[in-house]
């Protein structure tokens, strides 16, 4: 499910799914989502093609399911919120490994920048 999300780069997976989980809690269905987006004005919004695959994810529940997001009980839909977070999960572990040796550097900068209160 939701294979589109392989080739798309993790900071669009990232979008794409939070705007779907904000989506399938409203219950909105493709065309809800399309007529109201849900963070219209924001700077936050997503672009036009993120929006377009996160309509494309929640029709793909729907036939999946074989009814619209509004027919589909509680427990279903976070069955698929729960699939959607594991998915990026396993992206992140995948693609965001730690670098201790940077991580010392920037810890390392950041006391030279801010001084420590004596107590």
């Amino acid at each position: 499910m939701f294979d589109t999300a392989r080739s798309m780069p993790l900071s669009q997976l990232i979008e794409v799914a939070y705007y779907v989980r904000l989506a399938l809690e409203r219950r909105f269905r493709p065309e809800d989502l399309e007529r109201t987006p849900i963070m219209a004005g924001l700077a936050s919004e997503p672009g036009p093609e993120d929006q377009r695959l996160a309509r494309d994810w929640i029709a793909e529940i729907q036939s999946r399911e074989a009814r619209t997001v509004d027919q589909i009980n509680a427990e279903r839909l976070e069955a698929y919120l729960g699939e959607i977070s594991d998915l990026v999960a396993r992206r992140v572990q995948t693609e965001m490994k730690p670098d201790p040796v940077r991580g010392r550097q920037l810890l390392e900068e950041l006391r030279r920048k801010v001084p420590v209160p004596a107590f």
